[in-house]
Parts: structure tokens; sequence; C-alpha cells
């Protein structure tokens, strides 16, 4: 089991047997089993577990038991690797330390959907021209609210920019 260095949490004789109990029992075992096999009460448990060092304690214990069967998976990995699994290959290369991911990338977007004819025509206009059709609409937008500035024309509502 992994104890962090900056913890000094030192089990006693029952915490120690509940840890190692529920570490060989494996993840689907409920605690009051486990309690029984290590013969301590369930009232101790509750009790330990609002203590930082075993709660931390019990808390590691997947990643301890999976840890255990590493060896198992990872030889289980292999075999699919070489049966041609790229997954598979892919886990062992990134374990490995031959993969790296280099960037994670989040993308979000606000879905623009035009409303009106020219909406709908800035809209496809910017998306022909590889401009940010959601920009286009929005600068639409501004311009009809706020009325043409410095020679700008704004259409009337019939997408020719003549009057109706």
């Amino acid at each position: 089991m992994h104890i962090d260095p900056a913890t000094t949490f030192e089990p006693n004789v029952k915490q120690a047997a509940m840890l190692e109990c529920a570490r060989q029992a494996g993840l689907n075992r409920n605690v009051s089993k486990l309690c029984q096999e290590a013969n301590i009460s369930r009232t101790s448990f509750k009790r330990w577990m609002k203590t930082d060092g075993f709660r931390r304690a019990w808390e590691e214990l997947p990643k301890a038991m999976i840890l255990d069967h590493m060896p198992g998976i990872v030889a289980a990995m292999v075999k699919r690797a070489l049966a041609g699994e790229v997954g598979a290959a892919k886990v062992l290369l990134t374990m490995a330390g031959e993969i790296q991911t280099i960037m994670n990338v989040t993308y979000q977007h606000e879905i623009i959907r035009p409303t009106t004819y020219d909406e709908w025509l800035v809209y496809n206009l910017a998306q022909q021209q590889n401009l940010d059709p959601a920009g286009a609409i929005g600068e639409l937008k501004r311009l009809t609210h706020e009325g043409p500035t410095n020679g700008e024309i704004v259409t009337n509502g019939n997408g020719t920019g003549k009057p109706n």
C-alpha cells in the first residue's frame, strides 16, 4: 500500500488487519462482511473512517488492488496488441512512455441559427469565405441596431441593400 510521506499514518493491528482483509477480498465485497472477516465491529470501522490517515489508506485500496494485478493486465494487453488490436498497442506504448499527449484541446462554440433572410445570407456568405458565421451575424445585428457608420451599407430586409 502506498502511503504519502507527508502523512504519518501507522495503522494499529486491527486497522492493518481490516485494510489487508479488504485488499485480499477484492472490489466487490461489502464493508459488513469485511468487518466480520477482520473481526472488528462496524462501529470501529466507522470511527476509523472519520480519521484522515485510515480514510486515505482505505481510499487508496482500489488503486493498490489494480497495481497488484498489473503484471497480468500488461500480459493480457501484450497478447491483444500482438493479435493486432491497435487500441491495446497504443495503451502499451503510452504506458512505456513512447506516446505522449502533446495537447488537450477543448472546443466550445455557440450554435447560431439565422432567423431572418439577411442573417441567412450573411451566415452562408461567411461560411463560403471561411469567416466566422456567428461573428458575421453579430456584426449584422450591430449594424442594423446601431445604424450604418462611415458609409457602411445595411440591407432593408430584402437582402439587396436597396430600399424596399
